[in-house]
């Protein structure tokens, strides 16, 4: 028997409630640690860099939102650029572009698309608290891994002022990680490592009223029955069965290698189904 790391032998014991469909999203929030730092770091004009690194087995694959929370003073705000990065891509998005006029500060300011409090570049300092829409939209980051470096690059564009960036936060909403593409994310996936096509199952050929994963669309396929007879009125899905493949059920219930010939068998799933449902 494989060892299957999220089951045990005793898979009627499991304590399942949790939902096993897969989410459509996971919020996500990573904050710099080497706050606080001076704007500009020396004098009165220059650059100053803040640093989040989201390690790899954040939970998230890809951004489906991003949002960039700051909070920092300055005593004259349209000296400022600030522009969010991500390095491992080469994505940038310039947030403000020395909006606010003589005003101070951008207090506790989330720059998301949807900002309730509208366009940056049409609002006055003091900025926040509120959520405004960035100088250059976020949703150039969609789709981008998460996972990397990101800097928040303030550029304090003339000499005179200067203040002190407090905090630098991402967040958002992204799509969760699905390591091996069987359409459950790690977290809810009770067998992980699942391939598409099995390879193993079935070793001589499907047959009717028995399932395989024979292909990579996440559900289980079947043979007609010949002679245009009754199917097995049954269907199945890789979120049925909580991310398992035949030959990982086979395998949990101890089943013999004669039960790889022809796929899983109807009783088989539904069993496999109503168990790790209890």
């Amino acid at each position: 028997m494989k060892n299957y790391t999220r089951l045990t032998s005793a898979i009627l014991a499991l304590p399942l409630s949790l939902a096993l469909q897969p989410s459509n999203a996971d919020p996500f929030s990573f904050a710099a640690s080497d706050t606080p730092l001076a704007i500009p770091l020396s004098g009165t004009s220059g650059t100053t860099v803040s640093t989040i690194t989201v390690p790899s087995g954040s939970g998230v694959s890809t951004i489906n939102d991003l949002n960039v929370f700051v909070d920092l003073d300055h005593t004259y705000t349209a000296d400022l650029e600030l522009t969010i990065e991500h390095v491992d891509t080469g994505t940038t998005a310039l947030l403000f572009d020395q909006h606010g006029g003589s005003g101070n500060d951008i207090s506790d300011v989330t720059f998301d698309d949807e900002g309730s409090g509208g366009s940056i570049a049409s609002g006055t300092s003091p900025f926040g608290p509120d959520s405004f829409v960035p100088f250059q939209l976020l949703n150039a980051f969609d789709g981008e891994s998460v996972e990397g470096t990101w800097t928040l690059t303030i550029n304090d564009v003339y000499f005179g002022d200067t203040g002190t960036l407090y905090t630098f936060r991402i967040g958002g909403d992204g799509s969760p990680v699905d390591s091996d593409g069987d359409g459950m994310e790690d977290e809810a996936d009770l067998c992980p490592d699942t391939t598409m096509p099995e390879a193993n199952v079935p070793s001589q050929g499907l047959k009717p009223n028995n399932f395989a994963l024979v292909d990579a669309d996440n559900a289980f396929d079947t043979m007609a029955p010949p002679g245009g007879g009754n199917g097995p009125g049954a269907a199945f899905t890789t979120a049925d069965t909580g991310g398992c493949s035949c030959e990982q059920i086979l395998d949990t219930y101890h089943l013999g290698k004669g039960h790889y010939k022809f796929g899983c068998s109807v009783g088989i799933l539904k069993r496999w189904v109503n168990d790790i449902s209890d």
